[in-house]
């Protein structure tokens, strides 16, 4: 089953590989608003209604969040990515702790997936994808107890400093609970929630 699942999220981002979307610059931005934008590191999180959560969500996974990256004419040489886990409003440990190097490409895509594999058991994944190459890391958790779960983007568009930590999104989960804490207040959303994974990342 864990084979299976791994198999998946292979062909997945394999897939995703091949649905870059164009972007349609406008005649009417000056050279030295485009010179600007290209001088700072952007950060965008992909709207839902993009294919490429159609198809991971046809590959199988339950949960996804996707990033876009362009790090511009910023120097960067790595990308650190990890997700911290908060339990009963304490920090709890960090997971799937990775990074990458940079490569001569200016933009790059940053996925984090789910896969149940049983009522207790779920297969992560994190993967970023550069310049054709995708490098990724899994993480198989069990004893999950939990009845609901949102998982949301804490960013839609933000620029970032090098090595600046960004919080991009947020998976909360909770038991035999009716609604979900405040999340505006990312203090208030730890404390209010059982368990709360912030995916991070530091650009240097």
């Amino acid at each position: 089953m864990k084979r299976w699942a791994t198999f998946i999220l292979f062909v997945s981002l394999c897939m995703l590989m091949g649905c870059e979307s164009s972007t349609i610059e406008s005649d009417k931005i000056t050279e030295k608003k485009v010179e600007q934008i290209s001088e700072q590191i952007s950060i965008e999180y992909i709207n839902f209604d993009s294919e490429e959560y159609s198809i991971m969500k046809a590959a199988g996974t339950d949960h996804v969040m996707i990033f876009s990256i362009d790090y511009g004419n910023v120097n960067v040489e790595n990308i650190s990515y990890w997700i911290d886990h908060y339990r009963d409003g304490e920090f709890s440990g960090t997971m799937l702790d990775m990074g990458s190097q940079i490569t001569t490409d200016t933009k790059s895509k940053l996925y984090f997936s789910t896969i149940n594999m049983d009522t207790k058991q779920e297969l992560w994944n994190m993967a970023l994808r550069q310049n054709g190459n995708i490098s990724s890391g899994k993480q198989l958790n069990t004893n999950m107890d939990f009845d609901s779960t949102i998982t949301e983007p804490i960013i839609q568009n933000t620029s970032a400093d090098l090595n600046q930590v960004i919080d991009l999104g947020m998976m909360i989960r909770n038991k035999d609970k009716n609604s979900f804490g405040s999340h505006e207040d990312m203090e208030k959303t730890i404390e209010q929630n059982k368990d709360v994974y912030i995916l991070r990342c530091k650009i240097s």
